[in-house]
């Protein structure tokens, strides 16, 4: 499934268009430093850097390719600590295998 790039969340994450509906994806397999504080993680400078990163990689308006692990779209969270929120709000966060389209 082709999508388009809607912005760079961390170096992590990344907020689709998924079927006309903004969606967070984590990038399967990568787990980078926060660029932001969230509950219990302070953000880094490594946070920062690996954001800077990603957007220069995936930047706004880009496509980029999602795969699925799962038909149901419910699949594991990096580094096996539970499972991904699969329900649709701009809150939700899924995971995905990426690639960049052209």
């Amino acid at each position: 499934m082709t999508v388009e790039v809607l912005a760079v969340v961390d170096g992590d994450t990344v907020k689709v268009d998924l079927e006309d509906e903004p969606e967070n994806l984590r990038i399967l397999a990568l787990d980078t430093e926060e660029s932001r504080p969230v509950p219990g993680k302070p953000y880094t400078p490594w946070g920062v850097a690996a954001k800077e990163e990603a957007t220069s990689f995936l930047p706004e308006g880009s496509t980029i390719t999602i795969e699925f692990r799962a038909t149901d779209r419910s699949i594991p969270a990096c580094g096996g600590t539970g499972t991904t929120t699969t329900g649709r709000s701009s809150t939700s966060t899924r995971t995905a295998k990426t690639s960049r389209s052209g």
